[in-house]
């Protein structure tokens, strides 16, 4: 969520870049289902309980952090977690020969955080967006 935020930010001003930071907040609490697994469940129960609990955690977060309705969903984050993905996925995972990833990755090369760096930054960023 820092890289999408400082994308954000870059792009788009303070306020996509409070968004993006928070975009992925609710899976604080709900935890996360990577996308595949996200993609293959939808339709069904599961799936659909899923997001109705995420998205009522994303709707209180959005509310006490002063973000926009639909802060989490909106097309400009969207693009850049697309993209943040791809880069990730160029980075730190062995792909097939061959392999390209759907949409175009972010130039930046990120780094590893070890959880207490990963939460210094976070907080770091949250601060400098004015999110208390």
């Amino acid at each position: 969520s820092v890289w999408c935020a400082q994308e954000a930010m870059q792009k788009h001003g303070l306020e996509q870049g409070r968004a993006a930071l928070m975009h992925d907040a609710a899976e604080a609490y709900v935890g996360d289902l990577v996308r595949p697994l996200k993609m293959a469940l939808r339709g069904g129960a599961v799936a659909s309980a899923y997001d109705d609990v995420e998205g009522a955690f994303s709707l209180v977060i959005g509310q006490r952090f002063g973000l926009p309705a639909g802060y989490d969903s909106a097309p400009e984050i969207k693009s850049i977690d697309n993209a943040t993905c791809a880069r990730e996925m160029e980075q730190l995972r062995v792909m097939p020969p061959g392999w390209k990833p759907r949409v175009k990755p972010l130039k930046f090369w990120p780094q590893c955080w070890e959880p207490h760096m990963a939460e210094r930054k976070f907080l770091e960023t949250a601060s400098l967006l004015g999110l208390r």
